[in-house]
C-alpha cells in the first residue's frame, strides 16, 4: 500500500479531510499543478510522539543543499540524497512531467524515491503566486484543528509551514507542506517500521534540501 500527501481542494485549498488520505490523494503542490506523482508508502503501526524526533531520528540538517535550480524530473532532490535522508536506499525515482495546464500553478518538480520493505520519500516544487500559497498553508493550518486521533501534528521549525503524521495500518506517513516565496513546497516521508520520530525528521530534512534550493 502507499500514500501520498494530502491533496488541493481544486486549485484554491488543501484538502485536509483525512478520511481515505491513508491509501490515495496527491502531493499538496502536485494536485495544484494537474499532475499526479505519488508521493510515499505506507510502514508498520505506530504511536511515537512528535516530541522524539530530535533524539531518535536521522539528523534532519545533515542534508540542506540541493541542486541549484529545479528543473524537473527528480532534480531538486536526487536519489543520492534522499537515501541519506531517509537513512536506506530506494528504486530509482519515478516523476511525472513538469508544467501545468493551469498558468497559476507551474510544476518545477516531483519525484517518488521508494524502498519496498523499508519507505519511501517523496516531493513536489510548484512555482504559484505567494499570496496563495501562504492561503494555502493558512488554510490548512486551520483544518487541522479537527484532524482527530489518526493524526498527530508535529512542529519542523519551518517557517510558513503545516506539518503532521498520519498513523496507518501499516506504518506512518509524515508530511509538510511549506510556503517559500512564490513556491508551495510538499513532502511525505513513509516508514514501515512505524518509527514517527525518524519519519518526521526526514520529512523535515527533506523540506529543508527544497527550500535550500532555492
Amino acid at each position: 500500500m502507499s500514500v501520498r500527501p494530502l491533496v488541493l481542494g481544486g486549485a484554491a485549498a488543501l484538502c485536509l479531510a483525512l478520511t481515505g488520505c491513508s491509501t490515495s490523494g496527491q502531493p499538496a503542490a502536485d494536485a495544484a499543478s494537474g499532475s499526479s506523482t505519488p508521493a510515499g508508502g505506507s510502514s508498520s503501526g505506530a504511536s511515537a510522539s512528535s516530541t522524539q524526533a530530535t533524539s531518535q531520528a536521522p539528523s534532519t540538517t545533515a542534508v540542506t543543499t540541493a541542486a541549484a535550480a529545479p528543473t524537473g524530473q527528480c532534480s531538486t532532490i536526487d536519489q543520492a540524497t534522499a537515501a541519506t535522508i531517509l537513512g536506506f536506499t530506494t528504486k530509482a525515482g519515478i516523476s511525472s512531467k513538469s508544467g501545468s495546464a493551469d498558468p497559476r500553478f507551474l510544476k518545477l518538480d516531483g519525484c517518488l524515491y521508494e524502498n519496498a520493505t523499508s519507505g519511501s520519500l517523496g516531493y513536489t516544487v510548484v512555482k504559484v503566486d505567494a499570496a496563495a500559497a501562504a492561503g494555502m498553508v493558512a488554510a490548512a493550518k486551520a483544518k487541522m484543528a479537527g484532524a482527530g486521533s489518526q493524526v498527530v501534528v508535529f512542529t519542523p521549525g519551518i517557517a510558513n509551514s503545516v506539518a503532521f503524521t498520519m498513523h496507518l495500518p501499516h506504518g506512518v506517513d509524515s508530511q509538510i507542506t511549506a510556503q517559500a516565496g512564490d513556491r508551495l513546497l510538499s513532502v511525505a516521508s513513509t516508514r514501515k517500521d512505524g518509527d514517527a520520530a525518524k519519519s518526521q525528521a526526514s520529512a523535515t530534512a527533506a523540506m529543508q534540501a527544497l527550500i535550500a534550493a532555492g
